[in-house]
């Protein structure tokens, strides 16, 4: 008979393989959990400004044609035309602010983290909303008060909306 010993454990070679094989699967989740953050930081940016933009636009139609002064005639009064003031902090990673006047406005969405930023990105665009639910994308923001550079993408915020219930 042969006399074979076992050992109980693994060698280290072993371990060294797990080690390798885990540090390779971390190293190519983390850029995709990431990416997917920042891709759901910007559509709730994106949504948000549709959000207030169409309450502009619905206080405008209740008030002969004048927009808002401020983001608290959306949020007080009767009716409400928010639930809650947007421009209150940061929310997802986006800080919100918006600029009125009876005849205009514009609101804007700015990642709080960028690319550049040394933690990881909280987003990659600037967006604006104006009157007429006109949304733009600016993909050259560098920081919450960097520079922003001329690359726009201008669509209406109503294109992408599903049509509205009628009750019928």
């Amino acid at each position: 008979m042969k006399n074979t010993r076992r050992e109980k454990g693994f060698s280290i070679v072993e371990v060294l393989i797990v080690i390798l094989v885990s540090v390779i699967v971390l190293a190519l989740a983390i850029p995709s959990i990431t990416r997917s953050r920042v891709n759901s930081n910007e559509s709730y940016a994106r949504e948000t400004l549709k959000q207030i933009g169409m309450a502009a636009e619905e206080y405008s139609r209740n008030n002969n044609g004048l927009y808002p002064l401020s983001i608290a005639n959306l949020t007080t009064g009767n009716p409400h035309y928010l639930a809650e003031d947007y421009t209150a902090g940061a929310r997802q990673g986006y800080a919100f602010s918006c600029a009125w006047s009876a005849a205009d406005y514009s609101c804007f969405a700015i990642p709080i983290k960028t690319l550049s930023a040394t933690n990881a990105p909280t987003g990659t665009k600037k967006f604006i909303i104006t009157a007429g639910l006109i949304l733009t994308e600016d993909d050259s923001v560098t920081s919450i008060v960097g520079s922003v550079g001329p690359t726009n993408n201008t669509t209406n915020a109503t294109a992408n909306m599903a049509p509205a219930f009628d009750g019928m």
